[in-house]
């Protein structure tokens, strides 16, 4: 049963809890504006490599995928997690690139899937998973990367405006 002080603490954790959720709402939505950047630039750059210069597919996704690895981590540094962390640039770099490698393979498979098994144009395969990888790098660089304070981001969140 339901007391008073059980419904006023169950109000307080979904409070918290709201005011989380619209602060990574937040962050979420600019990763993927500046992951915009880097699907144009994965994408254009497997079409670039694999139709002008005649690249082998996979080799043409990784080298583009490696060019948006380093413009997505410079505009994620400086916008999506501004002042998050107090590790070295090169560690936060490391790091991204690490999580970025495993969100490579992610990108790669879902070509050769909708590719080999699908039939489908490996541009397709190629948005699709630049799609999957995304969801990965974003979770995975919000907690290891830029270690963010989830708690500390709830607070910051009270001070934004009601809905």
């Amino acid at each position: 049963m339901l007391t008073p002080t059980t419904r006023v603490r169950s109000g307080a954790v979904r409070a918290e809890a709201m005011r989380i959720a619209v602060a990574h709402h937040r962050r979420f939505a600019t990763f993927l504006g500046v992951g915009a950047t880097g699907v144009l630039i994965a994408n254009g750059g497997l079409v670039l490599l694999r139709e002008a210069l005649g690249l082998d597919v996979f080799v043409a996704g990784a080298l583009s995928w490696q060019a948006a690895i380093i413009v997505t981590f410079t505009l994620n540094a400086a916008i999506t997690w501004r002042g998050a962390c107090e590790r070295s640039l090169m560690a936060r770099l490391g790091s991204f690139e690490l999580i970025s490698v495993v969100g490579l393979c992610i990108y790669l498979s879902t070509i050769a899937v909708v590719q080999g098994v699908l039939h489908l144009h490996y541009i397709v395969g190629g948005l699709a998973g630049s799609g999957v990888a995304s969801l990965w790098n974003y979770a995975a660089n919000h907690r290891f990367t830029f270690r963010w304070d989830d708690e500390a981001e709830a607070m910051s969140a009270e001070e934004l405006p009601a809905a």
